[in-house]
């Protein structure tokens, strides 16, 4: 009788559970990126990462936090973009390398994920970047979310 009580047990796969970051400005050492689809039919972008460097004591040196936008947002696109901007070194009002790097970066985020295709390479992993996480209130709603901008690191090499 146990064993058909438990028996899904064996071929069940662990979370992978990670914690965002909190408010804050933090370097981040990237350690890999995901495709995630859950099982509500949503799917995401996830980059985890170990903390460097950190001005709040809730997420100290050494801490491995997650962030995860939403895909299909009207803003996904975007947040992925300053994402990506940052990660290569090129800083937020430089229209110019903008706009230079914006026709690869779907090719850029297929080579960062990693994951089972042959593209797949996790290409950021050691990636130095930089994150600001601030609270925000949504205009329309008035519900709070977390605001992060990532710019380049001036540690990266």
């Amino acid at each position: 009788m146990a064993k058909a009580r438990f028996g899904g047990v064996s071929d069940a796969k662990l979370s992978e559970r990670t914690e965002t970051l909190v408010e804050g400005d933090y370097e981040l050492k990237i350690r890999r990126c995901k495709w995630v689809d859950t099982r509500k039919k949503e799917e995401f972008f996830l980059a985890e990462f170990e903390v460097t460097e950190s001005n709040n004591p809730k997420t100290p040196a050494g801490a491995i936090r997650k962030w995860m936008p939403i895909m299909g947002e009207d803003t996904s696109d975007a947040k992925l973009k300053g994402f990506a901007i940052a990660c290569l070194g090129i800083e937020q009002g430089d229209a110019e390398k903008i706009e230079a790097a914006s026709a690869e970066l779907p090719g850029f985020f297929e080579a960062s994920l990693d994951g089972p295709d042959a593209e797949n390479v996790n290409a950021l992993k050691d990636v130095l970047v930089r994150c600001e996480v601030t609270k925000r209130t949504a205009k329309g709603s008035g519900n709070e979310y977390r605001y992060y901008r990532f710019y380049p690191s001036p540690n990266q090499k």
